[in-house]
């Protein structure tokens, strides 16, 4: 749960099931627009400047953090073992879910980006500034 305090400030808290009990809290790096995504071992923080952390879902320890150039105002999508995220720039990042920060590549679409891309059976729909992309073998 993300938690606002005009005092404090953002903290996001992790709660036990079973008993409602808070396990973990985690106040660096937290999302301003975008939403964290979390798989059974990992959570993954976008930021509006750049840096990507992935916290481990049960103790909430920084397994890693990696600086991007340009900033996430869109959320993460897992596809299996990957993380995708379209940075404010218009580059789609992929890169590994996993204790380690691997980057698999990058793809530019040539505008900025503010959207949540969708994945539909195997293409991936972009929202660009001025343009709709569509990602995808093209059918025959």
């Amino acid at each position: 749960m993300l938690d606002r305090d005009d005092e404090v400030g953002d903290t996001l808290r992790c709660f036990g099931l079973s008993n409602g009990n808070e396990l973990w809290q985690w106040d660096e790096s937290l999302p301003d627009s975008a939403s964290p995504v979390a798989s059974d071992k990992y959570l993954i923080l976008p930021t509006a400047f750049g840096v990507v952390t992935c916290l481990d879902t049960k103790t909430g320890k920084v397994f890693w953090e990696h600086e991007f150039d340009s900033g996430f105002c869109s959320s993460p999508i897992l596809v299996r073992d990957r993380v995708y995220i379209i940075d404010l720039s218009g580059k789609m990042q992929i890169f590994e879910l996993d204790k380690t920060f691997k980057q698999l590549g990058e793809c530019d679409i040539g505008e900025p980006a503010y959207a949540t891309p969708a994945f539909v059976g195997d293409k991936i729909y972009i929202r660009g500034l001025h343009h709709l992309f569509c990602v995808g073998q093209q059918a025959e």
